[in-house]
Formats: C-alpha cells, sequence, structure tokens
C-alpha cells in the first residue's frame, strides 16, 4: 500500500514540476512588422507573426535576442528576421552601412555584415571543406564585408555553382575570417585555401611532370612586384607564400632543356592549379609571335593579356568521370611592345582570349601548324543587338571560303554584370551545342567570341542568361538556316508570333471573289517562313494545307470565278 502511494506521490511531483516549468516559460506574440529597437539604434524587425520568451529581450544597450538570435550593433543600424529553422537562418532588409551588425544564432555561426550586403542566409552546417555545397548565400547591393566564426580556420569564399574563387578571407584576431563580397548574388560555399601548383605534361595532361624542373614565379603583393623560385619536385610546387587568390605568372627557367620556355598566367589558385609545360625532346613544337594591334582603343598593350587556352579532357575530381575545360596554357601582358612569343605543340588547336580589366574577347580557335607571326586585329563591327536593360547582346555572321562563322558579343556600358552564360546551339535540338561559356570575372563588361564554325544550311539559337543588378534574366536571339545569313534580330517567341500574326494577316484578306488566291498565298507565305525556320510547322501539315489551296484554286478557276 506504501508503496502505491509512494508511485501516487511521485507521479503527482513530476506532474506538478512540469506545470511549473510550462508556467515558468511563457511567450508573448509579435505581430508581424513588429520592430525592437535597442538603446545604441539597433532596429530588428520580425516579418512574421512571431512567438518570443516573456521578459525583457534586451541583453545590453547594443544587443537584443529574438526567437534564439542575438543581434547587435553599436550604433544606428536596421536588419530583418526573416526565418529561424533548424536548417537555415534568414535575415534581410539589411541597413549596415553606418556600423556592423552582428548575428549569433544559438546553434550557427556568428557572422558579421557591414556596408552594401542585403541579405543573409546562414546553414547550420558551416565548415571549411571542399564539398561545394551551398553554405551560406548573400545579396548585396554593392560591396560588402561578410565575417564568419571559422574557429581561427582560414578559407576561401567559393561560388558553389561555378567553383570560382570570390574572396580569401583575411583571418580576424578573434577567429572569424573577413571576406570582401563585390555585388550580386552569391551561394557560397568555404573552402580550404589551396597551395600546392601542379605540374602536369600539355602531350600527356593526366600525367605530373617526371623529375625537377625550375619555375620563377612572379606577383605583386604590397603593390610591389616579388619574384620567387621554386622547384618542381615529382610534380608539385609548394606556393603557400603567395595568397590563393593573388594573380601570378609562371615561368620556366631558360637554361632547363626539358621543357619548352613558356609564361603561364593564372588568376589564381583558387581557379587554376593545374600548369601544363612542353617537354621539346618528344613533342613537334612552332615558335608563333603574336603581335596585337588594336584600333578599338580597348584593349593597349601594356594593359592586356592573352590567353592561349586548350581544351583539356581528363578526370579534374578523381570520380572516375573525366570532362573538359580550358585551362590556360600561356599567358600575360604583350606588354609596350604588342608582342607575345609562344611555343606550341605543332597541329594542336588553342584558343585564344584577350582581357583587359572588364573587356574581354574570345578569338576563336587557332592551330599550330608552323612558326609564324600571327597578328591579332582589333576593330569594331556593327552587328544586330538586343537590349537587356541597358546592356547589348549582338550576333553577326560571316562566311569564310565557303564556311559560315558566328560572332557573338555582349557589351554592360556600367558595372552591373556579374556573370553571363551563353550556348549556341541547333534551333531545333538543344543537345547539338556548337559553343558554350560562362564568364564570372565581375564586372563583364565587353564579351566577344569570334569565327564560331557553323553549319551553312542550319539554324542557330544563341541563348544568354545574364545576371545583372542582382537579377536573373535570358535573352534568345535566332540565326537562320536559309544559306543568306540571315539574322533575326526578335526573341524565338516573339518571332514565332511575329510569324503567324503574319499569316494571319494575308488571311484576313480573303473576300467572296479572291478567297482561292489568298488561300494559295497564306500556304505560301507560310512555306517561306517555314523555310527561313521563322515559324515550326509539320511539313505533312503544310502539304495538306497546300493541296487544299491548290485544289481550291483550280475549282474556282473552272468555275470560271476570277
Amino acid at each position: 500500500m506504501r508503496s502505491k502511494q509512494v508511485k501516487v506521490l511521485g507521479l503527482t511531483v513530476l506532474i506538478l514540476l512540469s506545470v511549473g516549468a510550462y508556467a515558468a516559460t511563457t511567450y508573448q506574440t509579435y505581430s508581424g512588422g513588429s520592430t525592437l529597437q535597442t538603446d545604441s539604434g539597433l532596429s530588428v524587425t520580425l516579418q512574421d507573426d512571431s512567438q518570443v520568451e516573456s521578459g525583457n529581450p534586451f541583453d545590453s544597450s547594443d544587443a537584443v535576442t529574438l526567437r534564439g538570435i542575438q543581434f547587435e550593433a553599436a550604433g544606428d543600424a536596421e536588419i530583418t528576421l526573416t526565418d529561424n529553422s533548424t536548417a537555415w537562418t534568414n535575415v534581410s532588409n539589411i541597413g549596415a552601412g553606418q556600423n556592423e551588425i552582428t548575428v549569433r544564432p544559438a546553434h550557427k555561426p556568428v557572422v558579421r555584415v557591414e556596408d552594401g550586403i542585403q541579405s543573409v542566409s546562414i546553414t547550420d552546417d558551416i565548415s571549411v571543406s571542399n564539398d561545394g555545397r551551398t553554405e551560406i548565400i548573400v545579396d548585396a547591393s554593392s560591396s560588402g564585408n561578410l565575417t564568419v566564426d571559422t574557429d581561427g580556420q582560414g578559407a576561401v569564399a567559393v561560388d558553389a555553382q561555378d567553383g570560382s574563387s570570390i574572396d580569401e578571407g583575411t583571418v580576424q584576431p578573434d577567429g572569424t575570417v573577413r571576406f570582401d563580397i563585390p555585388a550580386g548574388t552569391h551561394r557560397i560555399d568555404l573552402q580550404s585555401a589551396p597551395s600546392t601548383l601542379f605540374v602536369f605534361k600539355e602531350s600527356q595532361p593526366s600525367e605530373l611532370i617526371s623529375g625537377n624542373a625550375e619555375l620563377r614565379i612572379r606577383f605583386f603583393t604590397e603593390g610591389s612586384e616579388k619574384v620567387i623560385e621554386k622547384t618542381v619536385t615529382d610534380g608539385t610546387a609548394d606556393l603557400s607564400e603567395i595568397p590563393s587568390d593573388q594573380r601570378f605568372v609562371v615561368t620556366v627557367k631558360s637554361d632547363n632543356t626539358d621543357y619548352a620556355y613558356r609564361r603561364i598566367v593564372v588568376d589564381s589558385l583558387s581557379e587554376q592549379q593545374d600548369v601544363y609545360l612542353l617537354n621539346t625532346a618528344n613533342t613537334t613544337s612552332v615558335d608563333v609571335e603574336f603581335k596585337l594591334t588594336d584600333y578599338t582603343g580597348a584593349y593597349p598593350g601594356s594593359e592586356t593579356t592573352l590567353y592561349i587556352e586548350k581544351p583539356i579532357t581528363k578526370d579534374y575530381d578523381n570520380d572516375g568521370a573525366a570532362e573538359t575545360r580550358y585551362r590556360t596554357i600561356l599567358g600575360d601582358n604583350f606588354g609596350s611592345t604588342g608582342q607575345f612569343p609562344a611555343t606550341l605543340a605543332q597541329q594542336e588547336r588553342y584558343r585564344l582570349r584577350l582581357v583587359n580589366g572588364p573587356n574581354q574577347r574570345v578569338l576563336g580557335s587557332y592551330t599550330a601548324a608552323r612558326s609564324e607571326v600571327e597578328r591579332i586585329t582589333i576593330q569594331d563591327i556593327d552587328l544586330e543587338r538586343q537590349v537587356i536593360a541597358a546592356a547589348t547582346t549582338t550576333t553577326n555572321t560571316t562566311t569564310v571560303n565557303g564556311q559560315r562563322q558566328l560572332t557573338i558579343r555582349y557589351l554592360d556600358n556600367g558595372t552591373s554584370t556579374s556573370r553571363i552564360s551563353v550556348t549556341v546551339h541547333e534551333r531545333n535540338n538543344p543537345n547539338a551545342t556548337v559553343y558554350a561559356d560562362t564568364v564570372t570575372n565581375s564586372p563583364v563588361q565587353n564579351y566577344s567570341v569570334y569565327q564560331i564554325p557553323i553549319e551553312n544550311d542550319t539554324s542557330y539559337a544563341v541563348n544568354w542568361e545574364i545576371h545583372r543588378d542582382g537579377e536573373r534574366r535570358t535573352r534568345t536571339q535566332l540565326i537562320g538556316g536559309s544559306g543568306f545569313d540571315l539574322q533575326i534580330p526578335l526573341d524565338s517567341e516573339w518571332l514565332g508570333t511575329f510569324g503567324f500574326m503574319l499569316i494571319a494577316f494575308f488571311a484576313a484578306l480573303a473576300g467572296r471573289q479572291t478567297h482561292h488566291i489568298i488561300g494559295v498565298t497564306v500556304v505560301a507565305m507560310a512555306g517561306i517562313l517555314m523555310w527561313l525556320q521563322a515559324v515550326t510547322i509539320a511539313p505533312p501539315l503544310w502539304w495538306i494545307a497546300a493541296l487544299i489551296a491548290a485544289g481550291g484554286y483550280l475549282a474556282q478557276k473552272q468555275r470560271g470565278g476570277y
């Protein structure tokens, strides 16, 4: 009996304690749009109706805690708490132009934001590892600073979509890492900073060079040029003293007899950790001197870099699947003479690309057939244009020795474009791609590609994806396949609409006395538009319509009705 009483008493106490605990934690509801302001001037707004623990939410004169997140700022600033789930914490409408805002989620790393950053989303699993995951999403109207707690581990902010480096962070005394984030929307993966340069054979791009080679590395630090020498051992060189987001130039010392002398520009170790040397002992090579002549003023030799790139197919990620990427084989500034010497493998195809700040031109393919002087001439061309919010996309076709060639160009007169992607494919077969490229060297202002070979009697679609002012926009331009190098400066949807409107217009002209003539005219017009590939009509249906129109015409003629 006593045992039963003890059990009842214990259960009663447990219930009372539970009720007491529930009563001790009470909540009050804030409606969406409610704003709490600290004495320092930090305003925190709740986007949605929220239950907040009762009591004083202000931890100090400059900090307030809402829904498990502490917000802190030393002066005037504003921020909106959009959501705080287990997986993600989202804040928006950030105004940190005057004072930095610290965001401390209960179970996620601390972040600090200032200047042009407008919104931040933080995942619950941020780690400095090369896993390609999106860990932080940042939207910035202009450049701003993002600081993340990484427990003192250095990191590089990498674009999780294309793998390009956004910024190598600076480790702060408190163990956080500070990043400079450019304008735009960025899906960020924090990765460890690479420090090893891998040196491969150009003729066998999956094999590291054997033996030793002497490299000279030239880069700029703190406003002055610095040169270091490195010995490549078993195909690798340690470049830990060079920041991973630092542009540098590698040269093979001229007294090395196994490999051709080369100057190789590398934009950063974060973007390219591999270089390729040419062994002249077992590979036939040619010496080409590229000479630059610029009539536009946009590519002066002393400021313009020539990238000689090669499509290299191999397993880059060690996942068992080979893929093709353009890798820089040689490159550097032309210099005041406008000349760049290059030793290339004979009969190998390369791609030439010019870059001067935001201006970029892809000059097309070049096959190194013999030792020669190759002249690169830059001049303005008149192209059909389409406007994408104060920027233009242009296309043009020419025929050289019976081969049709396509030129495409993107021009932004401002500095608002952070990324462009372009794909050229057969109009009715998106899988038949003849050219594809993505450029992320923000800002992108002038991007041009020349001499893309296309079939004479095939129509093509040029698809643009433009990331400008934080927005993603698309545009399609059509290249006709009539054999007359017809360029149609209309989006595919507008072109199809215009074609059918033209057919409808002719059909509307039909009257009692002219319907048989108009019927033939409409079918003929539809056939011409099909031939120009402005509209898509199944050929069997067109032939049926043609037979009906011809039959009506002949019947009317026999009746003498015209």
